[in-house]
């Protein structure tokens, strides 16, 4: 996909391998001409055309590429989410090279076409079920029971158009003129009729665009972009990793602890990320890595998250919130804590209540000057909490709790 877009921005997110498949004859079937070639995956032109290359359901054609996707001792055998993509050696037949974009992408490679062109069309529609935007129809197939396609529509009523948030109804007329010479709104997204193997009823975003000329000088258009780039983040996380590895955390220390994601990376933008405690914005935390103080937390649980999120404005509606992925860890903070609280002179003593969390057995020091510290009572906290009452007749002094006894 050398210069395509979005592939370009995004080519750190894939890795690309090739499989060389021997075959006894070059090329593939064409019926049309009663050429028949005996192959390794079975590939064939269709009748009516010449144009459209598929392979058979069985052994020799789709299961034969699953087999090699599903190769455990293949490099790509870790990855998640595949793409096959078939190149045909063929020069036979037709002058042009010809596809089809189903399960497999295929593409023939004919001397006289280049098929690069439409290789990337044909991957396009098996990436993000993109449509045909040509008027056309290739015969023979029966396309009654397509899925909806986000670049082509039937509705003409704004509210209704898939991509109608990239229309400007201010610039461009609802639907637009049609007309290739001159037509004034070339560069606009807009509604022009023409598409889905239809001269009229159907529509497409753009007056032209890769899904409605193969030629490898036309891009995607803005609606047809939007849908790959929207395909990529239904698969690929944009968090790579991240550290604690353990979604479950305990801290028992007042130390700080390091929480870090290590993010995708396009070509020429960063992803934005926020970090939330219990569900809301920590102020200012929008660096890869976030450092919790527990010394300024209580004792619980708490929900640290990462958000990360591809702000590119390459994607205009995302009610699904696919280019958001997050990082969610469970930290219970567990420190053991003692205070002294509600301190009271009565009766010539003095009283204080200890209360603490994460403790039980305690000590009470004692000092007149704050420097000089002894032990005057070991306890035991009973329901959180312990009432001390000093004798009387002592001297004015500081108190403490220390925990483990001392």
């Amino acid at each position: 996909y050398t210069g395509q877009e979005p592939f370009v921005e995004y080519s750190n997110y894939f890795n690309a391998y090739a499989v060389f498949t021997n075959s006894a004859q070059a090329g593939s079937d064409h019926p049309q001409y009663s050429l028949v070639r005996t192959t390794a995956f079975s590939s064939t032109f269709d009748a009516t055309l010449d144009y459209i290359i598929t392979i058979p359901s069985g052994a020799t054609g789709q299961e034969l590429v699953d087999g090699f996707m599903t190769n455990s001792s293949a490099p790509w055998a870790s990855g998640r989410h595949k793409l096959p993509v078939m190149i045909v050696n063929d020069n036979a037949g037709t002058t042009e090279a010809g596809g089809s974009g189903g399960e497999t992408a295929i593409v023939g490679k004919s001397a006289g076409f280049n098929f690069q062109g439409i290789l990337v069309h044909e991957a396009f529609h098996t990436i993000a079920g993109l449509g045909d935007e040509y008027e056309s129809d290739p015969g023979g197939f029966d396309f009654t029971g397509l899925p909806a396609e986000p670049n082509t529509t039937t509705n003409t009523v704004f509210a209704g158009i898939p991509w109608n948030a990239w229309i400007d109804t201010n610039a461009t007329p609802i639907p637009t003129p049609n007309n290739l010479s001159g037509n004034p709104y070339e560069n606009n997204v807009g509604l022009f009729e023409g598409a889905h193997y239809n001269v009229t009823g159907w529509y497409r975003p753009k007056l032209n665009c890769r899904m409605r000329s193969v030629t490898t000088g036309v891009p995607l258009c803005e609606v047809c972009r939007e849908a790959l780039v929207k395909n990529f983040y239904s698969k690929i996380r944009g968090i790579d990793q991240s550290t604690p590895l353990s979604t479950a955390i305990s801290i028992t220390s007042n130390a700080p602890v390091t929480f870090n994601v290590v993010k995708l990376q396009p070509s020429s933008h960063a992803l934005a990320i926020q970090w939330q405690l219990n569900g809301t914005n920590v102020s200012g935390a929008t660096n890869d890595s976030y450092n919790l103080d527990p010394s300024t937390l209580t004792n619980g649980l708490y929900s640290l998250r990462a958000i990360v999120h591809d702000d590119t404005d390459w994607v205009r509606t995302d009610p699904s919130a696919t280019l958001f992925c997050t990082n969610t860890w469970g930290v219970t903070i567990a420190i053991p804590r003692l205070w002294i609280e509600s301190p009271m002179a009565t009766g010539g003593q003095f009283r204080f209540t200890v209360r603490g969390s994460g403790v039980t057995n305690f000590t009470i020091r004692a000092a007149t000057n704050l420097a000089s510290w002894a032990s005057i009572s070991t306890n035991a906290l009973v329901g959180g909490q312990f009432n001390y009452t000093n004798t009387s007749g002592l001297p004015l002094r500081f108190y403490r709790v220390v925990a483990p006894p001392q």
